[in-house]
């Protein structure tokens, strides 16, 4: 209850979420990326987790008298959401889901607050029906498209009313819609458009031009026109379009972060023409717009670009109206921030990958996002994303010092936040430049890891592969974070602030972490691309060094090498128990020792950043006597093969004197020629017979190749 009453309480700039839309046309990588900074209050409790299907669920509301069966099973979905604790009495689902992906591929982010003007809420007021605190937990549970969702959440206004105006997003891999809780029965749905941009701080009164009569781009209530002209609001442009947002929204909700947002993306927003300011306050906006199209000189956006959106704070402006760093009264980048979600959105993929869920539980100024897909993802560990009921919300009470031995990841970034932000002038530089390299390592190996799912077959293979990456991510992020947060509060309880606060495991010349972030890594053991060569070879020759090739899944640079050999033969090798470390044999190369006669088979174990191995093909490299030629004892000369005692000088023909030959004077074979009947040349025409088979085959395999 006391929840709900502060929500009524609050003033505008508490309410400072901000829903962001970057169209695909505009990103680096060709997706689109939509999704929302959620602020409410500091050090406020969020939860990550995986919704299962319930049958017949029952869907009340704190906000309002809502109360909604549905009959039958609902689908399973992810999602972002507040702690029991705070809810006394409302179990199952616990509310406020917020954001989510279900096992539709139909992602959702809820809600972004915006405003009813008077005249239309005397005339259709809100208070009833449905709202953010159920709105996701309805939608996802039910919506098969996002089409579908949109639907639905617009035929439960219909029936049921809504309870606050809001913006939400619904969305998939074909359509991005932005869904308008207008008053209290009507609504209006457009899909955004690939080539622009769009930042809502929480105001009704962003214009937007539509065909509403066109529905592959905007589905609407019934009665949208007649509300407004009832309350004598219907506004059009100029060639007799409706105008939306003018006919319902508040336009007395002009705050900083609607500059700040486009000063982010690289609009030139000037104070005095674009806005103004009193009293080092945003007062108003002079074309309020909902979309908009990013500054001539911005890049496309990158994943990190899109990601960092959400943590702006004006720094762009030396305006203290403006940026938050130098006094302005709100920021997008918060320390209000609950949570902060980003749906990365792909064109050309099954539904069960085509959407990645960037998630980043606690503000987003200081934080790293991690990828889930939301679709596949069926469990969680509790010991970093506790159940809704049974974590402990004391943590958020503290003020940051406070020893935290556990591992609720929300609670650690939390803390990190705070202290960065209440000493930024010497904590925050150094926790934000680290946090942004480890952010990009994720990135980047994330990248590998979508390589690898895109070869799966759909099925449990895939999902296998979403709940591990998750996790691996999940347990080298917490290390990470546990470990910075430690030096952070040393730092500061030391009171030393000479020097700035720098991660140990950061490299401020490289830009780099001293450790690496182990992600990709960890769920795939290296491959090997060529195996090392048996060979025979003469004791005391030369021999060809050992090879073997291997790659990483991301960091090939990373690997090592340790050969091991065995006596004898081995065909095939599934363990080392057999063999023996080879010392300072580590490289990828080996050289082979052809001193001693006999057979030894070498074995190259290549480990990857995470600990991984793989293991070599046995090479087996067989060291022979010198050979002798058969039939002679080099310590007897009668048996030397250079002289033949049968070779008599006076049995030679004589020469002619005139060089010239009769055609009878034929010289017989000498020396070791084949003599027919002789053994020897059995062996020689045996092998041209075979020679000849083989040649007929391989015509004939031609042959069979050309028909």
């Amino acid at each position: 209850m006391l929840a709900a009453a502060l929500l009524t309480a609050m003033p505008l700039d508490a309410l400072a979420c901000t829903q962001i839309y970057m169209g695909s046309d505009l990103t680096a990588t060709g997706d689109t990326y939509v999704g929302r900074s959620e602020d409410f209050s500091t050090r406020y409790a969020k939860l990550f987790g995986v919704q299962e299907p319930m049958t017949n669920p029952t869907y009340i509301s704190e906000e309002s008298d809502f109360n909604y069966t549905f009959e039958g099973t609902t689908y399973r979905y992810t999602y972002v959401r507040d702690a029991s604790a705070e809810w006394a009495g409302y179990g199952t689902p616990a509310p406020y889901s917020e954001a989510g992906t279900n096992e539709n591929g139909v992602s959702l982010s809820s809600t972004e607050t915006t405003y009813t003007n008077d005249a239309v809420e005397a005339v259709d007021p809100c208070g009833r029906g449905i709202g953010e605190f159920n709105i996701a937990d309805v939608v996802l549970g039910q919506a098969e498209s996002a089409r579908d969702g949109v639907e639905l959440l617009g035929s439960i206004i219909d029936e049921y009313g809504s309870d606050h105006a809001n913006q939400i997003i619904i969305a998939d891999s074909t359509e991005t819609w932005i869904f308008m809780q207008l008053s209290g029965t009507q609504w209006c749905a457009i899909v955004m458009p690939d080539d622009v941009l769009s930042s809502n701080p929480n105001m009704g009164s962003l214009q937007f031009k539509v065909d509403l009569d066109d529905e592959s781009v905007c589905l609407h209530s019934e009665r949208l026109v007649e509300v407004a002209k009832e309350a004598g609001t219907y506004t059009t442009y100029d060639d007799g379009t409706m105008n939306v947002a003018k006919s319902y929204g508040e336009s007395r909700t002009a705050n900083p972060r609607y500059v700040q947002g486009r000063l982010y993306f690289g609009v030139d927003m000037v104070e005095g023409t674009d806005y103004t300011v009193e009293n080092d306050s945003v007062t108003s906006i002079a074309d309020p717009q909902l979309m908009f199209k990013p500054g001539d000189s911005t890049e496309p956006i990158s994943l990190m670009t899109a990601l960092r959106s959400y943590a702006a704070r004006g720094e762009q402006s030396d305006s203290p109206a403006v940026n938050a760093n130098l006094g302005a009264s709100a920021a997008i980048g918060s320390q209000r921030t609950t949570e902060t979600h980003m749906f990365q959105i792909r064109e050309g993929l099954s539904s069960d990958i085509a959407t990645i869920e960037w998630i980043a539980t606690s503000p987003a100024e200081f934080n790293v996002f991690l990828p889930v897909y939301g679709a596949l993802l069926t469990e969680v560990d509790e010991a970093y994303y506790p159940d809704s009921k049974t974590l402990d919300v004391s943590h958020t009470e503290t003020d940051g010092m406070t020893d935290y031995d556990g591992t609720v990841l929300n609670f650690v970034f939390m803390d990190i936040n705070t202290l960065s932000d209440a000493n930024r002038g010497t904590v925050a530089e150094g926790v934000r430049a680290y946090l942004d390299v480890l952010q990009e390592s994720i990135i980047d190996q994330q990248e590998q890891i979508d390589a690898a799912m895109q070869q799966l077959p759909a099925g449990d293979e895939r999902t296998a592969l979403a709940n591990e990456a998750f996790q691996i991510a999940t347990e080298q992020l917490y290390a990470k974070a546990d470990t910075l947060l430690d030096e952070i509060r040393d730092y500061v309880a030391a009171g030393d602030t000479a020097e700035p606060f720098v991660p140990s495991d950061y490299d401020a010349d490289a830009d780099a972490m001293v450790e690496p972030f182990v992600y990709a890594d960890a769920l795939s053991a290296p491959t090997i691309t060529a195996q090392p060569a048996s060979a025979t070879y003469e004791q005391g020759a030369a021999a060809d060094d050992l090879v073997v090739t291997a790659e990483a899944a991301y960091d090939s640079d990373a690997l090592t090498y340790q050969w091991y050999v065995a006596d004898g033969a081995v065909e095939s090798v599934d363990d080392l128990s057999a063999f023996t470390a080879i010392d300072g044999a580590t490289g990828s190369q080996l050289a082979v020792d052809t001193d001693t006669v006999g057979a030894k088979t070498y074995v190259a174990e290549v480990t990857n950043a995470a600990g991984l191995t793989t293991l070599s093909d046995p090479a087996v490299i067989t060291i022979e006597e010198p050979a002798t030629d058969p039939g002679t004892d080099p310590s007897d000369p009668s048996t030397d093969p250079s002289e033949d005692p049968t070779d008599d000088p006076t049995d030679k023909p004589t020469q002619r004197p005139d060089d010239t030959k009769k055609p009878t004077d034929t010289k017989k074979p000498t020396g070791d020629l084949p003599q027919t009947g002789d053994s020897s040349f059995a062996i020689v025409a045996a092998v041209a017979t075979a020679s000849a088979a083989c040649l007929g085959a391989g015509v004939w395999i031609m042959r069979r190749r050309m028909n």
